[in-house]
């Protein structure tokens, strides 16, 4: 297990370095003042003019929610509404998977749920670092923050 996990590491890693190449910046941000967005995967364009999808899709007129297959589009029909940044990252991890069970060009049942816990996998991962990535570090700094102004026990204050 943990050597197929340094594979997809690796991969995940290839893929990154990939995109940080045609962002052009070993830092990519979107240029919109107050956005924060920095992943690769949520990002468009090139240095210095990089948006984030769901900037680009305020320019266009779009929504910024996109339509993600969750198992690919070859294995089920269902969509769900993500914000675009996070559907870009969920997708760059979709197209690492084996691509046998991406495309399942037999129509396999096993590939099929697969495909869906693979799926369902990125999207958990994708709202787990996207959505909750700093929070706990951020709790911990308010810990001690509270602790140097109110005392050790400051919740009892």
């Amino acid at each position: 297990m943990t050597h197929e996990l340094d594979d997809y590491e690796e991969r995940v890693e290839r893929l990154r370095e990939a995109r940080l190449r045609a962002l052009g910046t070993r830092s990519p941000r979107c240029m919109v003042a107050g956005c924060e967005e920095t992943d690769p995967f949520a990002l468009t364009g090139a240095a210095p003019a990089i948006l984030c999808r769901e900037h680009r899709a305020d320019d266009q007129g779009r929504s910024w929610t996109e339509d993600h297959h969750v198992a690919g589009q070859r294995n089920d029909p269902l969509t769900i509404a993500l914000p675009a940044n996070d559907h870009g990252s969920v997708s760059a991890m979709q197209s690492l998977w084996d691509r046998e069970t991406l495309r399942n060009q037999t129509g396999s049942p096993l590939l099929r749920i697969a495909a869906r816990i693979h799926g369902w996998r990125e999207i958990m991962r994708a709202t787990i670092e996207r959505g909750l990535g700093g929070v706990p570090e951020e709790l911990e700094r308010l810990d001690k923050t509270l602790e140097e102004k109110l005392g050790p026990r400051w919740w009892r204050s």
